[in-house]
């Protein structure tokens, strides 16, 4: 037996995460997969599917979100160099255009073009392998301005919140999240879709859900810290009990990613820094 092949059977006796990294790697005779994505690409019929295939709530509340922001008083280069992880907030609330500008900037639709088909195609903030976009966005609302504290759906096509639960969820939060939300004002949380990227990729579709909630993660934080907000990612957090408590099943749609938004407390304002311009 080759070398190769007992670390592999190794691997499946104790380590799933690792067996499946290499069950979806591609080779040069993966001939399937690439059939499979040729196919979705050019069939005109899947591709239209693709383009409106996205979550909705039709029965739901829908509360219109504002596009027409402000410019952050911080420069591009600021915004990237001064982000970090803020664990403590102040009980003041944010506003609902800070919630729009958060959601829109996170995977909001910025243009649109059609293709030699005739199928008009949408483009987000963020990339997605495909154009499947199996990363949905829920906004648990705690401390928001014109907001009922409740669960929401943020439809991106629309530009909306459609109302999932007018539930108060902040003690069920502090359960979920081993008591890791104290004062905050917003929790943002991304749940992926395996079956939309598995459709085109195959299992390796699983590898690019993942990457794409971090590329909308990023966009989050990067835009909280814009809004001199603070802000946290959450990857620890009981699954099931999340999964419920959104509304989701945890199978056809899984709980990924937690990001924990507020207020600055008052001794965490900072005088604007000096940002570096080149790297020596």
């Amino acid at each position: 037996m080759s070398d190769f092949k007992k670390i592999k059977n190794k691997l499946i006796d104790i380590i799933p995460s690792e067996l499946f990294h290499l069950n979806s790697k591609l080779t040069h005779s993966n001939f399937q997969f690439y059939d499979q994505v040729i196919r979705v690409q050019t069939d005109p019929a899947i591709k239209k599917i693709i383009t409106i295939a996205y979550k909705k709530y039709p029965c739901s509340q829908k509360i219109p979100l504002n596009t027409n922001f402000n410019s952050s008083k911080k420069s591009f280069d600021e915004i990237i160099q001064t982000r970090h992880s803020i664990r403590t907030f102040d009980k003041r609330p944010i506003s609902l255009d800070d919630v729009s500008k958060l959601l829109y900037y996170a995977n909001g639709v910025t243009g649109k073009n059609t293709d030699d088909d005739n199928i008009l195609h949408y483009f987000r903030t963020s990339p997605s392998a495909g154009g499947l976009h199996p990363i949905e966005i829920y906004l648990i609302a705690i401390n928001v301005d014109g907001l009922t504290p409740g669960i929401y759906h943020y439809s991106p096509m629309e530009n909306v919140l459609e109302t999932v639960s007018d539930q108060n969820p902040s003690e069920k939060l502090n359960d979920i999240t081993f008591n890791q939300t104290s004062n905050i004002s917003a929790v943002l949380v991304l749940t992926g879709i395996p079956g939309k990227s598995r459709f085109k990729y195959g299992e390796r579709g699983y590898r690019f859900m993942m990457l794409e909630g971090g590329h909308i993660s990023q966009n989050i934080l990067l835009s909280a810290n814009s809004l001199d907000l603070a802000s946290y990612p959450i990857g620890g957090f009981v699954d099931d009990d999340l999964d419920e408590l959104i509304g989701i099943n945890g199978v056809d749609e899984v709980s990924l990613y937690m990001l924990m938004i507020g207020t600055k407390l008052k001794n965490t304002q900072s005088s604007k820094p000096k940002v570096k311009t080149s790297l020596k």
